[in-house]
């Protein structure tokens, strides 16, 4: 039987899980085809192959070869572009990291890439190159979390009512997580527990969302509810953003 087409691509590492006594499953977010999974024989011990290269954050150029079943690709050769070494000397960077990766971990589709956006791999990959190369700032986390959202066709809608279109600001104003954004006081919630969006948070949003303030705490807190609900499940990494203050 021949053996499988290979795939060479850029990637970057996303995740990685011990497997066996030697091994490793590694999660890449690919430029072309989104996330995939790949195989790494003898990952844990080889030192030539893989030593130091699929660690989470790297920027590698990867070969792989397709699975025969199944979605398990097998890593066959790396070669490290940029491991990304200054951010893994601080903690909020590496928090930071941290939560975007778990974020496009989830955000990405197994083998596919959305189509007529900036994709994920271009958003983690920009994000993780200013947080190597500057100073970590908090509010670079959350442009970068809209972005992530933009590149799934589900950023929250701020400027205009998600339901009606409205943008001159209103009475009673809500955030909705399953309508997509705000709602305007004309526009009452149809979920029970939706928050109310006081007309000052707005505003600092909206200031926020135009690159002209830093996204306010509340916001914050706002906008990682509305990406865990999009995601479906809470994310890991938001504990240690928390505890940092980030």
């Amino acid at each position: 039987m021949p053996s499988p087409h290979p795939l060479s691509t850029e990637a970057l590492v996303l995740r990685r899980f011990d497997t066996g006594e030697a091994d490793r499953v590694v999660w890449l977010l690919t430029p072309d085809r989104g996330r995939l999974s790949a195989f790494a024989a003898g990952a844990r011990t080889s030192r030539r192959r893989f030593a130091g290269a699929i660690e989470p954050f790297t920027h590698l150029s990867v070969q792989l070869t397709a699975p025969r079943r199944g979605d398990l690709w097998r890593l066959v050769d790396v070669e490290i572009l940029d491991a990304h070494v200054t951010l893994r000397g601080s903690l909020d960077a590496m928090a930071c990291a941290s939560a975007a990766s778990e974020l496009m971990a989830a955000l990405a589709v197994e083998g596919a890439t959305p189509r007529g956006r900036t994709g994920h791999y271009e958003v983690l990959l920009a994000y993780l190159r200013a947080l190597a190369h500057r100073p970590m700032v908090a509010n670079d986390l959350y442009r970068f979390l809209l972005l992530a959202l933009e590149s799934s066709g589900v950023r929250p809608r701020l400027a205009t009512c998600a339901r009606c279109g409205r943008s001159e600001s209103t009475a009673a104003e809500h955030f909705d997580p399953t309508e997509g954004g705000r709602l305007c006081g004309g526009c009452r919630p149809r979920a029970s527990g939706v928050q109310p969006l006081a007309s000052p948070l707005l505003q600092a949003l909206r200031l926020f969302e135009a690159g002209e303030a830093e996204c306010p705490r509340e916001g914050r807190a706002l906008l990682w509810d509305y990406a865990q609900h999009h995601l479906g499940k809470p994310m890991k990494s938001l504990g240690l953003l928390r505890e940092l203050g980030l």
